[in-house]
């Protein structure tokens, strides 16, 4: 009975919350992109990207997971060289009242007591391995562009998936940086 009740609850939160104008630009700040060890690393932080009505889908119960998608190109070629996925979860246990975060890198659910600690953990990419650079040829020039989608629900009082990037306006935030040059740094 509870479990049914719940499934309403959710069903009805999340389509209350589609049916108003979220506003919500998700953007990328604090993109940084190093070269150690042979290795392409990105961190960056998600901003912009909650709001009340998307905060109540989390605490609905409903397993909520966002994708970053890395990727590395050959700037005048525009070629794709590499992709990284990286994932993040949020579903709030209703009997402990406590919200679970999982990080794909790290594949343990961490907790925390209150929603804006676990949505912290939701905008962070941190330290995250792109690729090696044994292969590449260091003389040229490469970008990385970084993307950002709110995966879809199932929503079963309807049997069908529910696209929350309704909320983003259904458009991914995504971040070009500038050109890198790696000449002469590998080591």
């Amino acid at each position: 009975m509870f479990n049914a009740i719940t499934k309403s609850l959710t069903t009805l939160v999340v389509v209350a919350g589609a049916l108003l104008n979220t506003n919500l630009s998700p953007d990328f700040t604090n993109v940084q992109v190093e070269y150690s060890n042979h290795d392409f690393i990105c961190s960056a932080q998600l901003n912009n990207c909650f709001d009340e009505h998307l905060e109540k889908v989390f605490q609905s119960g409903q397993k909520v997971r966002i994708t970053y998608t890395i990727f590395l190109f050959i700037s005048n070629s525009d070629t794709k060289i590499a992709e990284k996925e990286i994932n993040r979860e949020i579903e709030f246990d209703l009997i402990d009242e406590v919200y679970k975060v999982k990080r794909s890198e790290e594949h343990e659910w961490k907790l925390f007591e209150t929603l804006d600690e676990a949505k912290d953990q939701l905008t962070i990419v941190e330290k995250v391995t792109v690729t090696n650079s044994l292969q590449l040829d260091l003389d040229q020039r490469f970008y990385l562009k970084i993307n950002a989608t709110i995966n879809p629900i199932f929503l079963d009082i309807f049997q069908k998936n529910y696209d929350l990037m309704k909320y983003w306006n259904n458009k991914s935030p995504s971040y070009r940086t500038k050109d890198l040059r790696l000449k002469n740094k590998r080591t």
